[in-house]
């Protein structure tokens, strides 16, 4: 299982997304065939133990209880009506499912905790990336589309991080419930949507990319980091004295250096890498969070940081421009619980691209063996020779074996024409269409009442039928 804490969002018209708790996966409105997905993501379907859905007859959620039934293994769900689970239950009764509701902890990582909104609207995933750390980090996610509402029973915000639909461009005014927002499409149109530029607490979900999470608690566990996503920059030595200045902080002196800094910062070139600009005013955000934490700055310092940030800001970006990104990149959200959450992007570790060679079409099998075995054979040399993993071999056993299955298809359905163009001469094509035998009314329904019910009891007409029947097939 994959160690660590993530999350993945797949593009859907309802909220889709696999959280990564520490190697227990919470799969949230389950997509249909979702093992494609996890395959091309490099994950293993298997880690899938609980479920979080508005509907309980989602396909995807539904072949979840299905799976779990035929591996007799247990599985944790939640809907906001758990009375509707019941009937999942019944059908898929090896499934042995738990249920989980509002205001408690998670089946299979007990050190999360789920909370759902008065109207079943919203709700919240509450946890600690960090044991030596008290304070948990609060994701809200959509759930319900009836009598959209915040309010909790048992926790309150503000939210780390919230996952937001914009139908409208007036949604992005309304943004204050949360320290952190992901924005997904919704009715609003492409063009409206392309043209919303970014701002410090909000950028759009990118799907099928992977969210790494990370807590913190000061500035100084984010230098490495920043270290490595400005390297070979001109902003690298500049943004790494001024966040090593501000954590080393001691004297006045340091306030001239802090200044000079900034300066040098300022006076740069600018990015024309969108990447790089992002990073620059996510750090620089950062940075000048923690820099008024410990110590309160002079005017003239924060007036400098607010025009240096201005000048790198994120309104500078398309919402558009960081879409476009696709599945090339990787997101690195750094996190202090209930105060700030900075995302920094960095390009995506390329997963191995396995080359298959399948069998050919059954159609053509016979045609093209003998040159499928020689790959075979060549493939079989190339694992003796210790130039291919040992584990390959089964995959070639098992692709020799679908191409025999292939070749016996193919023989069979050789053999099946040869019979068919043997018999050709002495079969005789009599119509092509179905056409229904007309028939009256049975002769004693013509006849008066008692006349007929004498009849019917002594079952004359089945013995018509019996007698017409016999005659066809004579005939015939």
């Amino acid at each position: 299982n994959p160690k660590g804490f993530s999350f993945y969002i797949f593009n859907s018209k309802i909220f889709s997304a696999i959280f990564n708790l520490n190697g227990e996966f919470l799969c949230i409105n389950p997509l249909e065939e979702i093992h494609f997905k996890l395959f091309e993501l490099n994950l293993d379907p298997d880690c899938i133990k609980m479920a979080i859905t508005s509907s309980p007859y989602l396909p995807g959620f539904v072949e979840l209880f299905r799976r779990a039934d035929v591996l007799q293994k247990e599985i944790a769900v939640s809907n906001p009506d758990i009375e509707k689970l019941n009937l999942l239950k019944k059908i898929y009764f090896f499934s042995r499912p738990k249920f989980f509701s509002d205001g408690s902890t998670l089946p299979f990582a007990r050190f999360v905790n789920y909370y759902e909104s008065k109207t079943k609207s919203h709700a919240v995933l509450s946890y600690r990336l960090r044991d030596d750390l008290e304070q948990q980090i609060k994701f809200m996610f959509p759930l319900l589309q009836e009598k959209q509402n915040k309010n909790f029973d048992y926790v309150k915000g503000p939210f780390d991080v919230e996952f937001c639909k914009i139908d409208h461009k007036k949604d992005i005014e309304f943004l204050n419930s949360s320290n952190y927002y992901l924005l997904y499409q919704g009715e609003i149109a492409d063009k409206q949507w392309n043209k919303l530029r970014l701002k410090e607490n909000f950028m759009p979900i990118i799907p099928n990319i992977e969210y790494r999470l990370n807590q913190i608690n000061g500035l100084e566990e984010v230098l490495d980091f920043l270290k490595q996503i400005f390297e070979n920059s001109n902003f690298e030595e500049y943004i790494m004295n001024l966040a090593t200045k501000i954590v080393s902080f001691e004297n006045l002196e340091d306030f001239l250096s802090i200044k000079d800094e900034l300066y040098l910062i300022r006076t740069q070139i600018f990015p024309n890498d969108k990447i790089l600009l992002f990073n620059l005013a996510e750090a620089l955000k950062m940075i000048y969070y923690f820099a008024n934490v410990h110590q309160e700055l002079p005017s003239d310092i924060l007036q400098l940081f607010r025009k240096v940030r201005n000048r790198y800001s994120h309104s500078k970006i398309h919402i558009e421009e960081i879409y476009n990104l696709g599945n090339t990149i990787k997101i690195h959200m750094f996190i202090k619980a209930g105060e700030i959450v900075s995302c920094f992007i960095t390009e995506a570790r390329s997963i191995w691209n396995i080359n298959i060679q399948y069998p050919p079409d059954a159609n053509n099998a016979l045609e093209f063996e003998k040159e499928y075995r020689k790959y075979l054979k060549e493939q079989h040399k190339l694992i003796d020779k210790g130039l291919a993993n040992q584990n390959e071999r089964i995959m070639l056993e098992f692709l020799e074996k679908l191409l025999e299955e292939r070749i016996f298809y193919n023989e069979q359905k050789n053999r099946l024409d040869e019979l068919i163009e043997a018999l050709k001469p002495n079969l005789e094509v009599m119509s092509s269409k179905f056409e229904e035998k007309r028939r009256g009314i049975p002769f004693h329904m013509k006849l008066p009442y008692w006349f007929r019910r004498i009849v019917e009891i002594i079952k004359l007409p089945e013995l018509v039928d019996f007698i017409e029947n016999i005659l066809d097939k004579l005939k015939k």
